[in-house]
C-alpha cells in the first residue's frame, strides 16, 4: 500500500485542546492581576448601604434682616443687612429677609434602608431657592458608640443662620469614597 505519513486524528485534537488550554492560561495569567487591583478600590459598603431623607422642617428665628435706608434724618444709618431694632428709629427699614425663615434650623429626618454595611459619615446638603448650596457634616457614623443601624431613623439639626435652605438632599461617605447621593431631596417648610 501507500506509505502515509503525518498526525492522526487522535494526536491532532489533544494537541488544539493543549493549544487551547495554554492560551487560556496565558491571557488570564494577564488579565487577574488587573482584577484584582480594580476589585480592591471598589467598596462593597458603597453598594449595600443606602439612606434617604424623609422629612426637612424649619424652626424659624425671632428676627428678619433688612436694610437701614440713610434719610435726611438719619445720618447714621448702619451699612449692609441688619435687624430691624439695630436701625434707628429716624431711619427707613425695609426688610430683605422674612422672619419665617431668616436663622432658621433645619431639622432633617434621614431613615436608612435594609443593606449590611459600614459608612464613615452623613452629609447633609441643603440647597436655598437660588441654588446656593450648603454642606454639613452630621457626625451620623455606621460603627462608634451610637452607630446608625438598618431601618433606623436619626434625627440631625445643623444650619448657617444666614443660610435659607428650600431643600436637603443626603451624601454618604465609605472610606474617602463618595456612594451615594440621594435623588429625591426632602422639601424644607
Amino acid at each position: 500500500m501507500f506509505n502515509r505519513k503525518g498526525v492522526s486524528e487522535v494526536v491532532a485534537n489533544v494537541l488544539i485542546v493543549l493549544l487551547v488550554i495554554v492560551g487560556i492560561a496565558v491571557i488570564w495569567s494577564v488579565v487577574k492581576p488587573t482584577i484584582e487591583r480594580t476589585a480592591d478600590t471598589v467598596q462593597s459598603d458603597c453598594f449595600t448601604v443606602q439612606v434617604e431623607p424623609q422629612s426637612c422642617v424649619l424652626s424659624a428665628a425671632a428676627t428678619a434682616l433688612g436694610n437701614c435706608v440713610n434719610t435726611n434724618l438719619c445720618t447714621t444709618a448702619p451699612t449692609g443687612s441688619v435687624a430691624q431694632s439695630a436701625c434707628p428709629s429716624e431711619c427707613t427699614w425695609t426688610e430683605t429677609v422674612p422672619v419665617a425663615v431668616l436663622g432658621a434650623t433645619a431639622t432633617v429626618n434621614i431613615k436608612r434602608n435594609p443593606g449590611a454595611g459600614n459608612f464613615e459619615n452623613i452629609e447633609v446638603v441643603f440647597e436655598s431657592a437660588t441654588g446656593t448650596i450648603e454642606r454639613i457634616a452630621s457626625g451620623i457614623t455606621s460603627t462608634g458608640t451610637n452607630p446608625f443601624e438598618e431601618l433606623e431613623t436619626i434625627t440631625t439639626s445643623a444650619l448657617d443662620p444666614a443660610f435659607v435652605p428650600a431643600n436637603a438632599n443626603i451624601v454618604l461617605r465609605t472610606n474617602g469614597q463618595l456612594c451615594q447621593i440621594t435623588t429625591q431631596a426632602a422639601n424644607c417648610a
